[in-house]
């Protein structure tokens, strides 16, 4: 009976377990079910298209064709700008499950970059094929855009399927127009336009290129790219007007597979001051020469400076402008806490004014100043350019005269490697042409003239411990500096940036020319307080005025940003009557070469939605109490509270005790709400980058000479310099660049001669 009961028992249990398997559905039959008996199906697809600096590459991850998730990958382009407008957009397309969303403003070439791949993502999904059909009314069509500070203008010819022919202008704006009665200081007259010396090359090098390739997805003209950014976004708008799509003008051009080999004594990397020079030096040495240079054009940021200084020169003494070497060189030794290698800086020193005159014989033509830059370190004075503005046209055809004889000067090249033999001896050069064509260079000896890392985000927040706005060239990568390191270099005060103005980072979008520039008139106001990340004061705001190097040099000590911090009191003011209002005493005589501030007298009308704009781009913070001002800003609430109170307080006392500024109870902030405006540091490049010996052969770090390696120009410059920030002994960079080439190229050709 027991065995029976313990049969039927198991049978039960057994019918039971049955029914629930039956009754049972697994999560795959689910899924099956859901999907109409059919698995759900995940594929990735991944699109490309230019942006602002290089390729931006969109993939999207679909499930059954819709949308779950999306990586944006833009490199290149630049971090506080494009690289949050790529997070911007990534939020918006996940959540409307679409490329159909805005732009970010002030990040358009980005942005038009992100939505194009993330449209054509979308069409693989769906398996919509795109066509390649281009159908346009013959004619002649304009479009415009925004290049580096001014209007590009672009006048197409098109046929029904061509783009036939196309007419690049600099031009102005007319709401950027500054009017006669506008008591405005300038001291350049190219912050609403194009810079003609490095506009020449997009201008005579772009349309050729998108008229052979019948694509606008041609690579930007290296050293410029926002000019080539706003010609190539000016002539997709003239497209539009003929009547097609810019996307169909999009397709990807083939990389040629040429490759090219030249031999040759010596080989200079880098076009700029330094390279120039090195390369003319050495071919007039008898050496046979291949200059490589990233731009289309020769000069580096060096064709975008005032001038180098010299000593002695016999235009001077005849001028009665007589040095004190010595003088100069303990004042200088001195600013540089006693730790640079004085061999170097004495034959920098000595050899300035037979350079002076060696480079007007060769066709850099200078002249000694007498002015304000002679006068700044008494008889030590400098020399400048005779070409004026800054930047011209004529200023490009000195470098191009100074090497008219060297053998080869490959322009739109770039190194990617220094060559070396078995021994360890530097014996050449890897390169590569704009157009893919492999360049090899075999030589005795190599000159790395390669302009820093400015161009480099990530290398100056590494070295630098912050990013700077950059004046100068951004093909100035660090590339040059890794190659020197990866051949055994030491680094060498790698540390510090050449700075001599201030600017803001970036223009509130929608309004006219006076009112984008209307934070930068803040922010060059010595009026207003000033304070840095941490909500502490740290400067006179006048010295920016009375030594702007130094006060450039003092902002760029505080990081990437610094903040002038005004109430809503001080808005209203300046709204109605001018910085004046808040105690500007003179118009401001900071500049940035993009901008000009507005003079003290000047109402800005528009100042209270320009702030508000600026809130939302993150170019400003507002906050109704101190302490919310501080916390939207990332600061320390009792540092600012702290500060402000102090300085409310020596304002309503009618001095300054702590920096001894001009102040009066207008300066003072009182009640908020509160608006903290961000500036910047505007830089010309880095300075500093490899260690080398008196003959400025590159050393490693063993202290021993690199067989067939020179550094000339910003790469060795941090073996006169402290690494700890620019000097303002006026000329010193530039003067470097022109010396240092032509010591390098003396000392190469005389080992290779031995």
């Amino acid at each position: 009976m027991k065995s029976m009961n313990k049969f039927i028992s198991l049978l039960l249990c057994t019918l039971l377990i049955f029914s629930l398997f039956g009754c049972t559905k697994t999560e795959e039959t689910v899924k099956l079910e859901e999907n109409n008996g059919q698995e759900a199906q995940t594929a990735t697809y991944t699109a490309e298209a230019k942006g602002f600096g290089g390729t931006v590459t969109v993939s999207g991850t679909f499930k059954d064709n819709v949308l779950q998730d999306l990586t944006i990958e833009a490199a290149d382009e630049t971090k506080d700008i494009g690289g949050k407008a790529a997070e911007s957009l990534k939020a918006a397309i996940l959540e409307a499950k679409s490329a159909d969303v805005d732009t970010v403003s002030g990040a358009t070439y980005t942005s038009e970059a992100v939505l194009s791949a993330a449209k054509k993502v979308f069409n693989q999904a769906a398996g919509i094929e795109e066509t390649a059909e281009i159908k346009m009314k013959p004619g002649t069509y304009t479009g415009s855009a925004k290049g580096y500070s001014g209007i590009i203008k672009a006048t197409v010819e098109v046929s029904e399927n061509e783009i036939l022919s196309i007419k690049l202008e600099n031009t102005i704006n007319e709401d950027s127009t500054i009017q006669p009665d506008q008591p405005m200081y300038i001291m350049q007259n190219i912050a609403v336009r194009e810079l003609d010396q490095i506009f020449y090359d997009v201008e005579k090098l772009l349309p050729e290129r998108i008229i052979a390739a019948q694509s606008l997805s041609v690579d930007t003209i290296s050293g410029a790219t926002a000019s080539s950014n706003g010609a190539i976004s000016a002539v997709k708008n003239a497209v539009k007007e003929a009547g097609a799509d810019p996307e169909t003008f999009n397709k990807t051009i083939a990389k040629n597979d040429a490759q090219k080999t030249y031999d040759c004594d010596i080989v200079v990397v880098g076009g700029g001051t330094a390279g120039a020079t090195a390369a003319a030096q050495a071919k007039e040495l008898g050496a046979k020469v291949v200059l490589i240079e990233k731009s289309a054009r020769l000069g580096g940021t060096g064709g975008l400076s005032a001038g180098p200084m010299a000593l002695n020169t016999d235009a001077q003494l005849a001028l009665g402008l007589e040095a004190d070497t010595k003088a100069y060189y303990d004042h200088y030794d001195e600013l540089m806490h006693w730790s640079i290698k004085g061999s170097l800086f004495s034959q920098l020193l000595n050899k300035s004014a037979d350079t002076f005159d060696w480079l007007n014989a060769n066709g850099v033509k200078l002249i000694p100043d007498t002015g304000w830059f002679a006068q700044t370190h008494g008889k030590t004075s400098l020399t400048c350019y005779t070409a004026l503005p800054y930047m011209g046209l004529e200023v490009r055809s000195y470098f191009e005269d100074l090497v008219s004889e060297v053998d080869n000067v490959l322009l739109e090249t770039t190194a990617t490697s220094l060559i070396k033999d078995a021994d360890g001896k530097v014996t050449g050069v890897m390169a590569e042409k704009y157009d893919g064509t492999k360049i090899t260079v075999n030589a005795k000896a190599v000159i790395m003239a390669t302009g820093g890392f400015g161009g480099n985000e990530e290398m100056m927040q590494e070295k630098l411990g912050a990013v700077y706005n950059l004046l100068g060239v951004r093909q100035n990568d660090g590339s040059g500096l890794k190659m020197m390191l990866d051949a055994g270099a030491k680094e060498y005060n790698a540390s510090a940036i050449c700075t001599h103005a201030i600017g803001i980072p970036g223009e509130v979008t929608g309004f006219n020319g006076f009112d984008r520039t209307i934070p930068y008139s803040l922010i060059t106001s010595a009026a207003l307080l000033q304070v840095n990340d941490n909500g502490e004061r740290f400067m006179n705001e006048e010295v920016q005025d009375t030594d702007m190097t130094r006060g450039s040099v003092m902002h760029a000590a505080q990081g990437s940003y610094y903040y002038v911090v005004l109430s809503q009191k001080q808005v209203d003011a300046i709204k109605e009557k001018g910085t004046s209002a808040v105690g500007q005493q003179y118009d401001p005589m900071a500049f940035s070469f993009q901008y000009i501030s507005a003079g003290k007298d000047v109402p800005m009308t528009n100042i209270q939605a320009v702030l508000e704009a600026a809130v939302k781009e993150e170019l400003a913070y507002k906050g109704a109490t101190l302490e919310e001002l501080a916390q939207n800003a990332g600061m320390d609430p009792e540092i600012l509270k702290m500060n402000v109170k102090k300085y409310d307080e020596s304002c309503n006392a009618g001095k300054d005790e702590i920096f001894d500024k001009t102040v009066s109870e207008l300066n003072a902030l009182g009640e908020g709400p509160y608006y903290a405006v961000k500036g910047t540091t505007v830089a010309y490049c880095t300075v500093g980058g490899v260690e080398t010996a008196m003959n400025l052969q590159v050393m490693n770090e063993d202290g021993q000479l690199i067989d067939g390696l020179y550094a000339a120009g910003v790469e060795s410059i941090g073996n006169i310099m402290d690494g700890k920030g620019y000097t303002n002994v006026s000329g010193i960079a530039l003067s470097w660049g022109f010396n240092s080439g032509r010591i390098a190229a003396e000392n190469a050709v005389g080992a290779i001669n031995k």
